[in-house]
């Protein structure tokens, strides 16, 4: 029987090309279980965050407002399961304007 294990990834200063989270390993699964994006601009900004699976971007959030000084939790409640390979990207629409921080649940 797998064991389970929580863990977590965070990044800090956010770019506007999509910063990569976390990448799966090919034999691996990987459960998010919360995803957030925090704004700690001046400035209102959006957000994206997607994966990467076989070259092609799916959206988990696009274009979401994050105001000033606050947060936004893309997951919760629920899980996204990504598989082998898979790459989990955030977006901000200001260079270095956002902290992203994602909880996850693995098997070993």
């Amino acid at each position: 029987m797998p064991t389970y294990t929580n863990t977590s990834y965070a990044t800090a200063n956010v770019v506007t090309t999509g910063s990569t989270i976390l990448t799966v390993g090919s034999a691996n699964t990987v459960a998010v279980t919360s995803l957030l994006v925090s704004n700690k601009s001046a400035s209102p900004i959006t957000a994206d965050a997607y994966i990467t699976r076989s070259a092609t971007d799916y959206y988990i959030i696009k274009g979401a407002t994050i105001p000033v000084g606050g947060s936004l939790e893309a997951i919760a409640g629920n899980r996204v399961v990504l598989i082998g390979s898979d790459a989990l990207k955030v977006a901000a629409s200001a260079n270095t304007s956002a902290d992203c921080i994602v909880s996850v649940l693995t098997t070993s």
